[in-house]
């Protein structure tokens, strides 16, 4: 799909791509950093109250809206779709940016190491995790 088209091009649909999507991923990316942790739950004895907005910010992961008024109803739909878009264009963008490190790249041995390497150390992490339980 992406052979027959040259870098330039490969090059202009990566920056307008990644722009479009850098917004909602950050989002997701800072708020779900902070779920990790547990920071958008109150503790059970209530030594610990996250801020309201970070608890509002945090339902988008698990309710894909923002909270609303008791019995209120809210329709998902509209951003499910726009999430949805932004995997895709997430998906696609990544794609050209190996597509990219391997047809520029002097040294394509090295972007081999590096993309095992990140599919690698996550997995050992985990492996290591279930290992440790």
């Amino acid at each position: 799909m992406f052979s027959s088209l040259s870098i330039r091009t490969l090059r202009k649909v990566h920056l307008y791509l990644s722009c479009a999507v850098a917004p909602l991923l950050l989002f997701f990316i800072i708020s779900g950093s902070w779920q990790t942790f547990m920071l958008h739950r109150g503790t059970k004895d209530n030594t610990y109250r996250p801020p309201a907005i970070v608890a509002q910010l945090s339902a988008v992961h698990t309710t894909q809206s923002l909270p609303r008024a008791e019995g209120a109803s809210t329709e998902k739909t509209p951003f499910r779709i726009i999430v949805l878009l932004m995997s895709v264009g997430l998906v696609l963008t990544i794609s050209i940016g190996v597509i990219m490190a391997f047809r520029v790249s002097q040294r394509k041995r090295l972007v081999w190491m590096t993309l095992t390497a990140g599919a690698a150390v996550p997995a050992l992490v985990v492996l290591l995790e279930l290992a440790l339980r």
